[in-house]
C-alpha cells in the first residue's frame, strides 16, 4: 500500500465511523420517543408534538416522527371519527393506488395508520396513511413487532415527499404494559402500535461531511453489496480525473476505494468511499512539497 492510499483509507474510516455515530443518534430519537409512550398512560396529540419538537429542531435529517396505532377492522369507523373531533375533518385511513394516488384503504383485518405526525405541515399528506399497506414497510413492521425491537426498512420513496427523495424508516414497537413480553405470541397479541422515524439519508450524510470536513470524498451507499440490483440509498459521485492526477502524481494508476458494511437496525448497508479531484490534487501538492523539501 502506498502512502497516498494509506492516508485516504485512514480518513475514509474516520468519516465512516462518524456517519455511523450520526445514524445511531437519529435511531435513538425513535427509541426515546417509544420510551415516552411506554411510560405514559396516554399520549395526546399536543403532548406528542411538544415531546418531539426538540429532536426535530436538532436533527435536520428527521423527515417525520409519527405514532402508528394498531386499528382492528371492526374499530375502523370509530377510529376515523376521533381526529375529526380535533379538527381533522378529512381524516381517513388511506393507501396508495396503482396510480400512486392516496385512496381510502381497502378492507383488511387491521391497519397501522399515521395518527400523530410531526412536523405536521410538512407531512400533512401522510396523515391517515396505512403504513402496513406497503409491502416493504409491512415487512419491517411485522419483524419489529415479532422481535420486540427496532427495525429499519429497505430504501423507500417517502409518501409525504414531493421531491421523491429516497429515505428509510425505523419502527419501534409499543406493547400493552400489563402483558409480560415472554414470547413472540405474547408480543403479537399485546402490540399497541409503533413509533416511527422517517429519515432522509442525504441530510445525515451532509451533517457527517460537514463535521469531518470530508467534502473531497465520494460516497455511495447501497442496501446490499451482494444484491443484483443497485438499490442506492445515497450517491455522491464526482469521478476523479486520474489522467490529470498522473501529471503530478504518476504513481496513481488505479482507482482507490475503501468499503465497509454498516448495520442499521437490522438492515445491512454497504458504503463505498472514493477520492475526488479535490482530494487527489491536495495530496498531490502535499507530496510535491515533501519531495522538494527532501
Amino acid at each position: 500500500m502506498n502512502r497516498f492510499q494509506a492516508i485516504f483509507e485512514k480518513r475514509a474510516e474516520y468519516v465512516f465511523h462518524d456517519l455511523n455515530e450520526h445514524i445511531e443518534d437519529y435511531i435513538s430519537v425513535v427509541e426515546v420517543t417509544k420510551g415516552f409512550f411506554d411510560s405514559s398512560e396516554h399520549v395526546s396529540r399536543q403532548e406528542f408534538q411538544s415531546f418531539t419538537e426538540g429532536a426535530i429542531s436538532r436533527y435536520p435529517g428527521i423527515h417525520a416522527l409519527s405514532w402508528l396505532p394498531r386499528v382492528k377492522a371492526d374499530d375502523r369507523n370509530e377510529f376515523e371519527s376521533r381526529p375529526k373531533l380535533e379538527g381533522y375533518t378529512e381524516y381517513k385511513i388511506t393507501e396508495r393506488s396503482s396510480r400512486n394516488e392516496l385512496i381510502p384503504a381497502a378492507q383488511r383485518e387491521e391497519y397501522f395508520p399515521v395518527y400523530y405526525i410531526e412536523p405536521y405541515l410538512l407531512n400533512k399528506p401522510a396523515l391517515g396513511y396505512d403504513v402496513a399497506s406497503n409491502s416493504i414497510r409491512n415487512k419491517a413492521l411485522n419483524l419489529a413487532g415479532n422481535l420486540g425491537r427496532q427495525v429499519a426498512t429497505a430504501p423507500i420513496q417517502l409518501v409525504q415527499d414531493v421531491d421523491n427523495h429516497s429515505g428509510f424508516l425505523i419502527f419501534s414497537p409499543v406493547y400493552d404494559k400489563n402483558v409480560l413480553m415472554s414470547s413472540e405470541e405474547n408480543r403479537q397479541h399485546s402490540l399497541v402500535g409503533y413509533v416511527s422515524g422517517v429519515f432522509q439519508l442525504s441530510e445525515i450524510v451532509a451533517e457527517t461531511f460537514k463535521s469531518t470536513g470530508a467534502l473531497d470524498f465520494n460516497l455511495k451507499i447501497v442496501e446490499n453489496k451482494n444484491s443484483t440490483e443497485d438499490l442506492a440509498l445515497y450517491s455522491r459521485m464526482q469521478p476523479a480525473s486520474v489522467h490529470k492526477s498522473n501529471e503530478v502524481l504518476p504513481w496513481i494508476t488505479k482507482n482507490i476505494v475503501w468499503s465497509e458494511d454498516l448495520n442499521v437496525a437490522g438492515q445491512q448497508w454497504h458504503c463505498t468511499f472514493s477520492p475526488n479531484d479535490q482530494f487527489l490534487f491536495a495530496e498531490a501538492s502535499q507530496s510535491s512539497c515533501i519531495v522538494l523539501d527532501s
